[in-house]
């Protein structure tokens, strides 16, 4: 589902289970695929400017064209476009607020 459109830049929903580009889960649906399809008019494909895990849903942002792209990602690089913010589920009690100081694992399940 496409969220924001403009002349520079795209932003869409992407589901969990959906992989950005076709790797290590062969066979299930990526998005690289349906870059023809959000051309919107451009002669060239949207590029990725960054990417979440497959397991993960959220928005992703695709450049229209090579100029948006390097601009996005040196805005990123630099750390001056966005704050990344997970939201997790848990099992139990936790306190109103607080920090967890742990690394995230990946979880495989079957």
């Amino acid at each position: 589902r496409v969220l924001y459109k403009d002349t520079d830049f795209i932003a869409i929903d992407k589901p969990a289970g959906w992989s950005v580009i076709p790797g290590r889960h062969v066979g299930g649906m990526h998005l690289q695929r349906l870059l023809p399809t959000l051309r919107f008019g451009h002669e060239e494909n949207p590029r990725f400017v960054h990417r979440l895990s497959t397991e993960l849903s959220g928005i992703l942002l695709l450049a229209r064209h090579r100029a948006a792209a390097a601009c996005a990602k040196d805005m990123i690089r630099q750390r001056a476009f966005w704050q990344r913010v997970f939201w997790g589920v848990v099992c139990g009690r936790t306190p109103q607020s607080g920090t967890i100081s742990m690394p995230l694992a990946q979880e495989r399940w079957n």
